[in-house]
């Protein structure tokens, strides 16, 4: 059913979770806004399920395509989306690649450890949760003025 294991923590069942409620809501004659869609799928993995997980995955599946999300501390989420160069955008999809190694690993108890760390205010899990932010700040800056195209041969 899908291309990549269970557990990889690449989002497979929060891609799934998403797809299903949209199809239950497509059944019945419902259009869902994607925002509600994104907050409905959150609602079943991470309060009803007690997955140890953040919103992205959710956000990430129902909306596609490069987006920013900034989540306060409400847990209350804005999708900005990026608006790449087409060139640019031509260049990211033929230079991604994925690669299946064989190590298995559960996403689960990695994501919870990360939770328990950063509920007990460990100073070293939450900067590195700040410093992964400021990589994704820096990413999107180069995205948009095309840098990734200069430095990958």
């Amino acid at each position: 059913m899908a291309d990549l294991s269970a557990g990889t923590g690449m989002g497979s069942s929060s891609s799934y979770t998403v797809a299903l409620l949209k199809g239950l809501n497509t059944m019945i004659r419902r259009d869902i806004p994607l925002h509600e869609l994104a907050e409905e799928a959150c609602k079943i993995e991470i309060d009803l399920v007690g997955k140890p997980i953040g919103k992205q995955d959710q956000f990430a599946a129902t909306f596609g395509g490069i987006n920013q999300l900034e989540i306060n501390r409400l847990g209350d989420v804005k999708v900005s989306p990026i608006n790449l160069d087409h060139e640019i955008m031509f260049e990211v999809e033929n230079r991604l690649m994925m690669f299946y190694t064989n190590i298995e690993r559960d996403a689960n108890v990695v994501l919870a450890e990360q939770s328990n760390k950063a509920k007990m205010d460990e100073k070293t899990a939450i900067s590195s949760m700040h410093r992964i932010k400021e990589i994704g700040i820096e990413i999107k800056k180069a995205l948009l003025i095309g840098i990734l195209i200069s430095l990958v041969p």
